[in-house]
């Protein structure tokens, strides 16, 4: 039975495309003449389809949502209702926690733990563990999150992008309550929830609207997750030695190093690509 393709370059479809690089534009989309092809490729060109897609955006669905997965540092990562849909700057986590795992795999031989904190869609423990390819048969990887649905997004990860799934343990677990590291050395690598309260309502409809609330609120100041953290980080250090990167609000960040401080001696604040504060780097 023989189809015909699709004609990607029927004058229908080419007036519908201009129309999709306009609304793109219009949603506040930087790379609206990449997208648009991505529609097209994801409908198949049928017309009815992305009205339909159409529709969701000028809702301000983000894109990632509708079609269900983003790249990200060049693996492809699925998204859901309960995930935030990660970043091009915490592609910058990834690489500087990276660089410092390296970096602490050369100056201790032991085995170490590394932990991605509130995991969300799992792209930068994926991420790592893909990065750390020498390195790997000295490192145990965990990721952790509160909510079981966000977990199942990241099981799907896993399996999608790893040879071996069961090379990254997952945990549910809010924040270190129920966390126990086999390593005396653990390098913690954080995204957690930081937009303040008072700044959730200036957010991009996008986000406000279809992102989950428990993944970006960082309460009063958003700091208030990280102290915590902190808190139960400096419980532990007896057992553990613990160093890591996380990533931050660029408004608070210098608060909230103050507050690292308090419990280590070296903190660094690192720049996102876009050159804003964006890193706190501990040891």
């Amino acid at each position: 039975m023989h189809h015909n393709k699709r004609d990607f370059t029927s004058q229908p479809l080419l007036q519908k495309q201009a129309k999709i690089i306009q609304l793109l534009e219009q949603s506040g989309y930087v790379d609206s003449s990449r997208i648009s092809k991505e529609i097209i490729e994801f409908t198949g060109g049928d017309l009815e389809k992305i009205d339909i897609v159409l529709a969701d955006i000028a809702a301000n669905k983000p894109w990632e949502y509708i079609r269900g997965w983003t790249i990200f540092d060049g693996n492809k990562i699925k998204v859901s209702k309960d995930t935030l849909i990660p970043r091009v700057e915490t592609e910058d986590l990834v690489e500087a926690a990276e660089a410092a795992i390296l970096d602490l795999l050369q100056r201790y031989q032991e085995k170490i733990s590394i932990i991605d904190l509130g995991t969300g869609s799992g792209a930068v423990i994926i991420s790592l563990y893909k990065r750390l390819l020498v390195q790997r048969i000295r490192v145990k990887f965990l990721a952790s999150d509160v909510s079981i649905s966000v977990l199942d997004v990241v099981r799907a990860n896993i399996s999608e992008n790893l040879i071996k799934p069961e090379a990254i343990e997952l945990i549910q677990s809010d924040l270190l309550a129920d966390l126990k590291f086999q390593h005396k050395t653990v390098f913690i690598v954080a995204n957690l929830p930081y937009i303040p309260v008072t700044e959730m309502s200036d957010l991009e409809p996008s986000v406000k609207e279809y992102e989950p609330r428990l993944a970006l609120d960082g309460g009063e100041d958003g700091i208030n997750i990280y102290k915590r953290l902190f808190d139960q980080l400096k419980e532990q250090s007896k057992k553990h030695s613990f160093s890591g990167i996380i990533e931050t609000h660029s408004r608070s960040i210098n608060q909230l190093a103050e507050y690292v401080r308090q419990s280590y001696s070296s903190v660094q604040i690192l720049p996102d690509r876009f050159n804003r504060p964006r890193f706190i780097k501990c040891s």
